[in-house]
């Protein structure tokens, strides 16, 4: 599965001198997942997932692998 969001910004108002900005509230970013598993005799199973966040610019990534 995958999924993408687009960025975010806010305008910012300075009340005391009336000057405004535009800040990036949230980055471009890519979600995924992915999942294989596998029944096996005896009713056991054996499976693997991944799971990906990827954000555009300096922003953290995230990755995690999980097996069992």
């Amino acid at each position: 599965m995958n999924a993408v969001t687009a960025s975010s910004n806010a305008l910012i108002l300075d009340d005391l001198t009336g000057n405004t900005r535009e800040i990036e509230t949230n980055p471009l970013v890519n979600y995924n997942i992915i999942s294989f598993d596998q029944n096996l005799k005896n009713n056991s199973s054996i499976y693997f997932i991944n799971l990906n966040t990827a954000r555009a610019g300096d922003y953290i990534d995230a990755n995690v692998s999980a097996l069992g």
